[in-house]
């Protein structure tokens, strides 16, 4: 495989990586003028600018822009010892690397041509989402309904196996019944080479605690289930369907970037009787206090039991079922 093969098998999959290309070199450079070298979020290299400290400065350069999402860098290296200002290589000289990081657009596949399925794709596609529609209902599922996204398929929530899905994408499952709903789950957690990024599924708290207990007595894992965003999306307290898809692109759009506001949270400690707000849900704990549906709870470890017939918890930290 060439390089370039390399960058666009990259590109379909979605994956970020970094090119650094020598724009620049002094004659002693081991690096040469249009050298490049691609680097990934794991630290993998294809290509090569030269090797030795010079490969190994740029390449942890490129990782550093690919964590923090900077875009463009050059970077004038010398190299000299450390002990004379360089980077440790004794040729002399020096050398500029122009580095470039690449972020393809995401894939997004959503579960439901409704009202929120249809907004959802507004926002995602415009923060660098490629969307798919999949519903089982033809005029829920048509270019006319969703004209930005980039597929829309017709397809049976029950023969899923049929459909080639992306891998390393996002999901959200908001179909227009329950049935739906259960299935679409069911198919994503069995095709585990997908690796899902983020799955999001609606529903209220109560319903889902139901829904993943039974699954659990279905032989579905504890582990498998707590990837699960569920309920979906920030509970910003809105009620419409543009409220909603807005909740569940913020969620999205946090974790795309891993600046997720529970990682702060888990700072904080407060005495558990002073965390539980009363929010919609009338549900009480064991302590006797209320506790939110969804959010509005902060207390240092977890809400044990959000309906005390059910087997279920819901942690503060991960927004997600911890059952």
């Amino acid at each position: 495989m060439n390089f370039y093969e390399y960058l666009a098998q990259l590109e379909a999959k979605g994956a970020p990586f970094a090119i650094a290309t020598i724009v620049h070199a002094s004659d002693n450079s081991p690096g040469r003028t249009s050298f490049k070298m691609c680097v990934t979020e794991d630290g993998t290299v294809m290509g090569s600018i030269g090797g030795g400290a010079l490969e190994y400065e740029a390449r942890n350069t490129a990782l550093e822009m690919l964590k923090s999402g900077e875009r463009t860098r050059i970077v004038k290296y010398q190299l000299k010892d450390k002990a004379a200002g360089g980077i440790g290589m004794a040729c002399g000289g020096d050398a500029e690397v122009f580095i470039e990081t690449i972020t393809p657009r995401r894939q997004l596949v959503i579960f439901g041509g409704g009202h929120i399925g249809a907004a959802l794709t507004n926002y995602a596609n415009d923060v660098g989402f490629d969307v798919t529609i999949i519903d089982n209902r033809p005029e829920y599922a048509n270019k006319d309904r969703h004209p930005r996204a980039s597929h829309v398929i017709v397809a049976d929530y029950d023969a899923l196996d049929d459909v080639e899905l992306p891998q390393n994408a996002y999901f959200v499952i908001v179909t227009h019944q329950h049935i739906g709903d259960n299935a679409c789950t069911k198919a994503l957690l069995k095709r585990t080479h997908l690796a899902p990024i983020y799955i999001g599924l609606i529903g209220s708290a109560k319903k889902l605690a139901r829904v993943f207990n039974n699954m659990i007595e279905e032989g579905y894992s504890r582990e498998s289930l707590a990837q699960i965003h569920a309920p979906i999306g920030i509970d910003t307290g809105g009620q419409s369907a543009t409220e909603i898809a807005i909740g569940i692109a913020a969620q999205i759009i946090g974790t795309r970037w891993q600046m997720l506001f529970r990682r702060r949270l888990r700072r904080i400690e407060m005495p558990w009787r002073s965390m539980c707000l009363i929010h919609r849900c009338g549900s009480k704990c064991r302590s006797g206090q209320y506790a939110s549906s969804i959010v509005a709870v902060r207390n240092a470890a977890t809400i044990n039991v959000l309906h005390p017939s059910l087997r279920f918890e819901m942690s503060w930290q991960s927004n997600r079922p911890m059952i």
